[in-house]
This record gives structure tokens, C-alpha cells and sequence, in this order.
């Protein structure tokens, strides 16, 4: 049975408990009970179509989604993005019975899971959600609070939604955070030196393969300061010793190698922090072979996928682009990304 509609979908999730967005493989075939993003959503698709993977090919095939963005474990998305295709009689068979539902179908088979599929649109057949990604954006966010016994640290309604960073206890109750214990605005001026083309070897996994080029473009980059506004009903932190605050850094660019946003964050909170120079950070950028600073990752947990832009789905230069690709045989679900 042959595939010929392809839709695309916008989807969002809170990473905590998933081993990352793509599927494990071990010798070819999917890892057992390991939960993904992506295989719960195929699971969802395929449920939704009445679809079996044991099915055989002369039957209805397994709907397989293809992501724009593979995140890792524990990481989150506000609005990641992918296709599938499937054949005309089965999308007809769902069409007659639920009119203009698909997103909130495939929704039902994911009521216990931190997934949802926000939109459902049907794309030409030439249409990819990785090789048509214009740009994409992530949010890193860190909260700034007390020393350890302060429950800043510890309090469940924040956990695995920041990196939260300790600051030396204070006899002063409610000690505002200023820029001799945490130099927000140094961390601003280092975060520009990231703009721009730059080889990011000493910034990602040693681990990336050797004809993946460490070489990524940032276009725009930005760390803003977000109060905490006291409400004695919602505020989880109304009981912690230190007025707490959000750092947030915005990064934008068309991709990134993996875990490249996390040490760059982990870089500049050292920065904030006095236990670097932004000369350090420099140095990095300029000698990429050269290792000068203790490297790090940023918890996962701290770090969105919040936007992602594409080109027009008839931009001739990328369809071509695409075609290239398939005339020297390179797979198209298989280029490294973030």
C-alpha cells in the first residue's frame, strides 16, 4: 500500500520522564520499555489509524514519524515539530468518522503521557520537518535562589523545570541577589560572543561523528532577568530566606550539535559566577582544537524547544537541496542535529 499524503504536526512535551525525543535502537530494532517522544507519538498515530505494527507489507504499514529536532533525556519542548505519511483509504476511513479532528483523535491514545499534539495539517508530499526548518529557538532557564537548606533548593513545584543554582546563605531574610553574588550583566556581554559563525567543538559531545562539521551559526542570542512575583497562593517559593530570580538565555539558529546550548550555558553561569573570564570563553571560540576551561552541561531539565520557523513549502533551493540528498543516497531521518 503506498503512502501518499504526508501531514505535519506541532507537538509539545515535558521531557522528565522520556529517554529523549528519538527512539533507542539496539541491532536495528526499537529498545524495549524504553519511553520516548517519538515513540509514543507514533504509537498514538498508529492507534489512531488502526494501524498494527506486526502488520505485514501487504497491508497497512506502520506510520513512522519523522522529528525536525531531536531533543535529549529530559529536556522540553513548548513546540517541536514532524511528519507522517499515510495511505488515502486509511486517512479517508478516519476522515468520514472524525471531521477535522486528527490532532485531537491522536490526543486520546496520549491521555497519560506529558505529550500533546497542539496542530495537524496535511503538507505536500515534497515537504520535510527537518530539511524545510528555517530556524530554531531555545530557552534556557536557570533560578537563582537561596543556599541548600533554603527551599528554593528543593520545593516540588520547580523541580525538573529549572537549573537551579545555590547562592551563599544569608542571615538577611528576603537578601535581594545582586551582581557581586551572581553577575548577570557579565553574563550578558560573554553571551555576545557567541553570535555569529563560530566552530563549537569545545562547546558539544566529544562523541559527534568525525564527518559532522562542529561549525553551527547563532543568530541571535539574549539573557534576560525575570522577578518572581510574591503571591501567598500560587508562589511555591513564598517561604524561601532569598528573593528569588529567573535568568533566562534565548538562543536562535537554523541548528545545533548536541548539548552545544547546555555547555554554552554551563560557560557563562560559571562566568556569572567568577569562576571564569569571559577572555576564557573567548579564547574557546578562537581556538576550537585548544582546551582552556573546565567543561560542563547544564541540566537537561532547565532547557525548551519553544520555536521553530520554516521556509515556504514551494522554496525551489530547498526542494532541490532535498533532491541532492536523495540522488547521493544520504538518508534523510538520519543527519545529526542538536
Amino acid at each position: 500500500m503506498q503512502f501518499n499524503r504526508r501531514f505535519k504536526i506541532i507537538f509539545q512535551y515535558l521531557g522528565t520522564k522520556y529517554e529523549g525525543y528519538q527512539k533507542q535502537n539496539v541491532g536495528g530494532k526499537s529498545k524495549p520499555k524504553t519511553k520516548t517522544i517519538q515513540g509514543e507519538i507514533e504509537n498514538a498515530i498508529n492507534k489512531y489509524f488502526n494501524i498494527q505494527q506486526q502488520q505485514s507489507s501487504q497491508q497497512q504499514q506502520y506510520i513512522y514519524l519523522v522529528g525536525s529536532s531531536r531533543t535529549d533525556a529530559g529536556v522540553h519542548a513548548l513546540h517541536n515539530t514532524g511528519h507522517f505519511d499515510i495511505d488515502n483509504e486509511s486517512y479517508l476511513k478516519r476522515k468520514e468518522k472524525y471531521e477535522n479532528s486528527l490532532h485531537t483523535g491522536m490526543n486520546f491514545f496520549l491521555s497519560e503521557e506529558d505529550i500533546c499534539i497542539c496542530k495537524c495539517e496535511e503538507k505536500p508530499l515534497h515537504f520535510h520537518s527537518r530539511f524545510f526548518v528555517k530556524e530554531r529557538e531555545y530557552q534556557y532557564r536557570i533560578l537563582i535562589g537561596g543556599s541548600k537548606s533554603d527551599l528554593s533548593h528543593k520545593t516540588p513545584f520547580l523541580k525538573d523545570r529549572f537549573w537551579t543554582i545555590t547562592l551563599p546563605y544569608s542571615s538577611e531574610y528576603k537578601t535581594p541577589i545582586t551582581n557581586d553574588l551572581f553577575n548577570v550583566d557579565l553574563m550578558r556581554e560573554c553571551a555576545n560572543l557567541f553570535l555569529g559563525k563560530h566552530n563549537f567543538s569545545n562547546f558539544c559531545k566529544t562523541n559527534i561523528p568525525e564527518g559532522v562539521t562542529r561549525e553551527r551559526t547563532i543568530t541571535e542570542i539574549s539573557v534576560t532577568e525575570h522577578e518572581i512575583e510574591p503571591d501567598i497562593n500560587l508562589n511555591p517559593l513564598q517561604f524561601s530566606e532569598r528573593i528569588c530570580k529567573e535568568i533566562r538565555l534565548k538562543v536562535r539558529g537554523h541548528s545545533f550539535l548536541q548539548h552545544q546550548i547546555r555547555m554554552m550555558v554551563y560557560s557563562l553561569v560559571n562566568v556569572a559566577l567568577g569562576k571564569i573570564s569571559k577572555e576564557d570563553i573567548q579564547f574557546a571560540l578562537d581556538n576550537p582544537l585548544v582546551t582552556n576551561i573546565k567543561k560542563g552541561t547544564a541540566p537537561a531539565c532547565g532547557l525548551y524547544l519553544t520555536d521553530i520557523t520554516y521556509y515556504d513549502d514551494n522554496d525551489e533551493s530547498v526542494i532541490n537541496r532535498i533532491r541532492e540528498k536523495e540522488e547521493e543516497g544520504i538518508p534523510l531521518d538520519e543527519e545529526n542535529d542538536e
